[in-house]
């Protein structure tokens, strides 16, 4: 009966402190390269319109003339 006890307790026992902030852990990183991939992205979105303006203002710019 002790053993079955003790076998109830290690499935149904609440996690401890220290098995909580180690999964806190790994979401914020996995949060945190999720955010860096996405910042990556709209940066090279930025750099993709801004040349694309630059392209466009000369285009403009020589047709004017």
């Amino acid at each position: 009966m002790k053993d079955l006890k003790k076998l109830w307790m290690s499935l149904t026992h609440r996690p401890s402190a220290n098995m909580l902030a180690h999964k806190e852990l790994e979401n914020a990183r996995r949060s945190l390269l999720e955010n860096q991939t996405n910042a990556e992205y709209y940066a090279a979105l930025c750099d993709f319109d801004m040349a694309r303006i630059c392209r466009l203002r000369e285009y403009i710019k020589q047709q004017d003339l």
